[in-house]
């Protein structure tokens, strides 16, 4: 089956009570209405097809009248309600496995940076695999372990990139095969990238950890050049994509179902869950 067809998960493992910092159904409805809203600006702005298809995702996202959400991931009503089943079976599954004998990681890759035009025929998929490539041969024989990751992007104004990474959760050899991507040359810390493998290695707050992994958003935020003393000067805090980025990214998003943005490794899903 696919992960987009988990049960709901009980209370025990419902990370939108668990965790403060999920966004209630209030919020992501309300976020589903601006985002109509700025694809309607936008799409009165551009016309032609590209208009048409704004209007068009407009009037899905609305969330007015509405008592469940829309199906497209371009919906922020929909993509929690696709967060609170894939991340209540993590929680579940680091249960299972010991919060000690997992990671999670931010894996990027300088080479998954695209321009708007990069982006919007990028495949998550085709980076997912990329990853798992990456992976696979970083990986000790007879690997012991799993992966659980999903496909993530943030926009850096600065070079009006979008950089294509990938969020982890870890468990078993796939550690190591984290330390050992460090040495490889696709890997290398650039002036923007100043540390491509981030590994948090002890997860306080494990609700909040895991909801991490899976994000119905990205940012803007400027990948500045590391200071003299190689510290990077990147903010912390990152703001809404810049138009027509942001609406490029709503068409982007709407083509795709959860499956796509998501890759697994030593694990498959059941309804129940994750299984080794």
């Amino acid at each position: 089956m696919s992960i987009d067809q988990f049960n709901w998960p009980p209370l025990k493992y419902r990370v939108d009570l668990l965790d403060d910092e999920f966004e209630t159904e209030a919020f992501a409805r309300t976020e589903d209405a601006l985002r109509s809203s700025m694809l309607l600006k936008a799409s009165l702005t551009h016309g032609g097809e590209w208009g048409r298809r704004a209007r068009r995702l407009s009037e899905v996202l609305d969330p007015e009248g509405r008592t469940e959400p829309p199906n497209t991931l371009a919906s922020f009503w929909r993509f929690r309600e696709c967060r609170i089943p894939f991340v209540g079976k993590t929680l579940k599954l680091v249960e299972q496995y010991g919060i000690e004998n997992v990671v999670r990681a931010d894996v990027l890759k300088p080479g998954m940076a695209r321009d708007l035009e990069g982006f919007m025929v990028e495949h998550p998929r085709r980076a997912m695999n990329e990853t798992r490539t990456d992976l696979i041969r970083a990986r000790p024989p007879n690997c012991d372990g799993f992966c659980i990751a999903a496909y993530h992007s943030e926009f850096d104004p600065m070079r009006q990139m979008f950089q294509g990474h990938a969020h982890l959760l870890v468990g078993g050899d796939y550690v190591a095969a984290l330390e050992r991507l460090r040495d490889v040359k696709a890997y290398s810390p650039t002036p923007f990238i100043g540390t491509p493998i981030r590994v948090t290695r002890e997860l306080t707050n494990l609700p909040h950890a895991l909801s991490y992994l899976l994000k119905g958003y990205i940012v803007s935020r400027p990948s500045l050049p590391l200071g003299a003393n190689g510290n990077s000067k990147r903010p912390r805090s990152g703001q809404r994509l810049p138009e027509p980025y942001h609406s490029q990214y709503l068409l982007w998003l709407d083509q795709f179902r959860l499956p796509d943005l998501c890759l697994l490794m030593g694990v498959s899903a059941r309804k129940e869950g994750f299984r080794f």
